[in-house]
C-alpha cells in the first residue's frame, strides 16, 4: 500500500512538475518576448536620442541653419510665383488701359464719322482722362517687379547659404572620421 501511495505521489509529483514547468516555460517565453520588445524599443529610442545629440554637436548649427535656409528658400519660391503672376496681370492691365485710346479713336473714326483731324486733336484729352487709371496699375507693376527681383535675390542667397552649411557639416563629419592621433585632424 505504501509502495502504491509512493508511486501515486511520484506520478502526481511528476505531473505537477511537468505542469509547473510548462507554465514556467510559457511565462518565461512571454516575459522574454516582452523584454525583447522593450529592448528593441529602447534601442530605437537610444538611436533617436543619439542622432539628436550628434545633431547638437558643433556641426549641427550649420545643419540646422541649412535646413532653415532650405525652408526659407521654398517659401520665397512660392512668393516669387505669386509675384510673377501679379506682374503678368499688371502688364496685361497696362496693355488694356493703353489700348483704350486706340479703341476710342477707331470708334470715333469709323462709327461716329468724325474727321481724322478732330480725332487727333481730342486724343491728348482722352489720354489725360485715362492717366488716373494708368498710374495705379503702373505703380503696381513697378512695386511687384521690385518684389520679384528681391525674391529672386533672396532665393539665390538662401541657396548659397544652405550649400555652405551643408558643405561645412560634411567637412566636419569627414574631419571627425580621421584617426584621433592624426596631426592633420588636429590642424583641421
Amino acid at each position: 500500500s505504501l509502495n502504491e501511495q509512493v508511486q501515486n505521489l511520484t506520478s502526481s509529483l511528476d505531473a505537477l512538475t511537468l505542469s509547473i514547468s510548462a507554465k514556467h516555460e510559457k511565462i518565461f517565453d512571454e516575459r522574454t518576448a516582452k523584454f525583447e520588445d522593450f529592448l528593441s524599443a529602447s534601442t530605437a529610442r537610444y538611436e533617436s536620442v543619439n542622432a539628436q545629440l550628434i545633431g547638437l554637436l558643433p556641426g549641427a548649427m550649420a545643419e540646422g541653419l541649412s535646413a532653415a535656409y532650405e525652408k526659407k528658400k521654398d517659401e520665397e519660391s512660392a512668393a516669387q510665383a505669386k509675384f510673377e503672376k501679379a506682374f503678368g496681370r499688371s502688364i496685361n492691365f497696362l496693355v488694356g488701359i493703353s489700348s483704350i485710346p486706340l479703341a476710342v479713336n477707331i470708334y470715333l473714326l469709323s462709327f461716329s464719322g468724325q474727321s481724322l483731324v478732330q480725332v487727333i486733336q481730342d486724343s491728348p484729352r482722352l489720354i489725360a482722362a485715362i492717366l488716373p487709371l494708368y498710374f495705379p496699375v503702373l505703380w503696381l507693376a513697378y512695386s511687384t517687379n521690385k518684389k520679384l527681383n528681391l525674391s529672386k535675390r533672396l532665393i539665390e542667397e538662401y541657396t548659397h547659404k544652405s550649400v555652405l552649411g551643408k558643405t561645412f557639416s560634411g567637412l566636419s563629419n569627414q574631419i571627425e572620421t580621421l584617426p584621433h592621433q592624426s596631426a592633420v585632424k588636429e590642424e583641421l
